[in-house]
Formats: C-alpha cells, sequence, structure tokens
C-alpha cells in the first residue's frame, strides 16, 4: 500500500468519524432524525464498498507476487 493510499484511508476515516459524531449528534438531539439515518447509511454504504474496493485489489496483487 503506498503512503497516497494510506493518507486518503486515513482522511476518510476522519471524514467518516465526523459525519458520524455529527449524525449522533443529531440523533440525540431529536432533530432531523431522516438526516443522520442518511449520513449513517451513506458513511456505511461507502465503506463496505471500499473495503471490497481493498479486498479485490489485495487478492490481485497476491496473485502477481504468485505467479511472477
Amino acid at each position: 500500500m503506498d503512503t497516497t493510499e494510506r493518507r486518503g484511508l486515513v482522511f476518510y476515516s476522519l471524514i467518516s468519524l465526523v459525519a458520524l459524531l455529527w449524525a449522533g449528534f443529531l440523533a440525540q438531539q431529536g432533530a432531523m432524525l431522516w438526516i443522520s439515518l442518511l449520513l449513517t447509511v451513506t458513511v456505511l454504504g461507502v465503506s463496505v464498498i471500499l473495503f471490497i474496493f481493498l479486498l479485490i485489489q489485495m487478492r490481485s496483487e497476491e496473485r502477481k507476487t504468485q505467479s511472477g
């Protein structure tokens, strides 16, 4: 994993944390619950998609090193 990829993942993690904290704050206040739910579902959905892409990338790199 390249350092630029790590920076991107750290940046994404921080943005996701802020979004989830904001969603929790909105849910705690009882206002705009639908926005809180939308933020949570969006962050979790994008995280799952990124995780799948990282697994695919790791498997393809592993196959390259085994074959060559």
